[in-house]
């Protein structure tokens, strides 16, 4: 065999006890079973002869010794393909060695490797016993220690009599959650203090605050708007009323006029217009009623809508808003889209609770009243104010509400029309 593959070969069996020497030692730090311990040391043994008679088989050629011996023979004589054998079975035994070994450090839990993950964890885990040091502590909870505390801290109480609040925002922008509870350890109750990172979960609630608390003005200016809406069709139509109220008493007028000129026509139809007519320009020049009810069925009055109560509607506060505003909505529709004159409101009293029901004539909805505008505010405003709201549409239009009578007292600040 040629030289510089006999140098090579001891090379190589040097490099493989070394290696035999590792495997062995982390199978016994690792506990393994006693074979794969055996298998490791075995081949490390063997690995060791090998390369000190390669060795010998090199110092003798080097040195030109005569007498070179069994070794020299047994070199000089092995066949390559031989050594390539060896060589091949050495990498084979040991690659399955290293693959059982990576198989278990990832298969299997060890104390070792649960102090591993402890120390690797990103949130902050420490126990401790009461008015004793610390127990255990990975390297996240030392680092957030160390910037609440100023330093690491001996005892565990040391960091939990700083936590005021369970949110805690570092001088870095990160922020944390603690959590604090006893658990049982062995018998005894061990403290755990956990501390995860909330940074962007924190940052999206800032986000979320800004945006909803930008919903709600708008939402104040959208029913504001659809108040001022609603009140302009309904003075639009007060409007038409009046004007044609006017055009009627200009016709009276004139009727009179000819009446007397000439006698002709029938003076007690004259009398019974101008009654007419002088009765609703009396009532439009009366005072503001009161209550929003009050203001409502004036309104429905002048567009020639009646509206009839059942039962007791409360004389003012927040419920009175609310209904008004929902007799209010009832009364455009029915005026717009029914086509109809009359409005029906049922209230029936249960204690603290106030039901009202409103139905209207004219044309029924041909089809499930798709709740926008309007009706959508209306029941935005029941529901922030702790009510429900129902609507049926089949075969009649039937609006339910369901109000507490207390609710000017319980929701002062909530009450918004």
């Amino acid at each position: 065999m040629e030289l510089i593959h006999v140098r090579l070969l001891a090379l190589f069996f040097t490099a493989m006890f070394i290696l035999g020497i590792a495997i062995s030692s982390t199978f016994i730090n690792r506990r393994r079973k006693f074979k794969y311990v055996f298998l490791g040391l075995l081949f490390s043994v063997g690995a060791y002869v090998f390369s000190q008679i390669f060795f010998e088989y090199i110092t003798k050629i080097v040195e030109a010794d005569p007498n070179r011996g069994a070794l020299y023979s047994f070199v000089a004589e092995m066949p390559k393909l031989s050594a390539i054998a060896l060589v091949n079975g050495y990498i084979v035994i040991y690659t399955v060695l290293i693959l059982e070994i990576h198989s278990y450090l990832f298969s299997t839990i060890t104390p070792v490797s649960i102090r591993e993950g402890f120390n690797a964890l990103p949130d902050g885990v420490m126990f401790f016993y009461d008015n004793e040091p610390i127990h255990m502590i990975n390297p996240a909870m030392i680092s957030i220690s160390q910037e609440i505390c100023g330093r690491t801290p001996t005892y565990g109480k040391e960091l939990t009599d700083r936590l005021d609040e369970p949110i805690v925002k570092m001088s870095d922008g990160r922020v944390f959650s603690f959590e604090q509870r006893k658990k049982d350890y062995r018998g005894s109750a061990i403290n755990e203090v956990l501390a995860f990172d909330v940074t962007e979960e924190h940052r999206l609630l800032e986000e979320l605050a800004g945006k909803n608390a930008e919903l709600e003005i708008q939402s104040r200016r959208l029913r504001s708007l659809n108040e001022t809406i609603t009140d302009m069709t309904i003075e639009g139509e007060v409007l038409k009323t009046r004007i044609r109220i006017h055009d009627e008493l200009g016709n009276c007028i004139g009727a009179a006029k000819h009446y007397l000129d000439t006698g002709a026509g029938d003076r007690n139809d004259v009398v019974v217009r101008f009654l007419n007519n002088i009765s609703i320009l009396d009532e439009d020049n009366k005072k503001d009623m009161s209550t929003d009810i009050e203001v409502v069925l004036r309104a429905a009055k002048d567009v020639g809508v009646s509206v009839v109560i059942e039962g007791n509607i409360p004389d003012g506060g927040a419920a009175n808003k609310i209904i008004a505003a929902a007799i209010r909505e009832c009364t455009v529709n029915t005026f717009k889209h029914a086509g109809g004159d009359a409005v029906v409101v049922k209230c029936v009293t249960d204690g603290n609770l106030i039901k009202v029901i409103i139905s209207n004539n004219g044309n029924p909805p041909g089809k499930e009243i798709v709740e926008s505008g309007g009706l959508l505010n209306l029941r935005n405003l029941v529901e922030r104010n702790g009510g429900t709201m129902k609507i049926k549409s089949i075969p009649v239009f039937l609006l339910t509400i369901t109000l507490d009578s207390r609710l000017s007292e319980i929701l002062p600040e909530v009450y918004a029309i």
